[in-house]
């Protein structure tokens, strides 16, 4: 690399129908990351609507998706989701 900018994170935020096609999304985007030697990405937690047990679970299956490609995950913190406060 010569000099300039390098990206030190992505953050996404998906708007897909299903959990097919946000896994096809978050996959494209790790590999992205990977191959650009990124090493985080931040994704958007769902709404503080959506049960506690449910998002845990969606995020434990992105982690597992952003680790095949040595990718480091973090949510992002907004307000109307569970990581509105550090109490969810």
């Amino acid at each position: 690399h010569g000099p300039g900018l390098t990206p030190a994170a992505i953050h996404v935020a998906t708007e897909a129908g299903s959990e097919d096609e946000e896994a096809r999304q978050l996959r494209a985007v790790f590999r992205l990351a990977r191959i650009n030697a990124v090493p985080l990405v931040t994704v958007t937690p769902g709404s503080a609507d959506a049960p506690f047990e449910a998002e845990a679970a969606r995020l434990a299956r992105i982690v597992r998706m952003a680790e095949a490609d040595g990718i480091v995950v973090c949510a992002e913190t907004v307000i109307g989701t569970h990581t509105q406060t550090p109490s969810g």
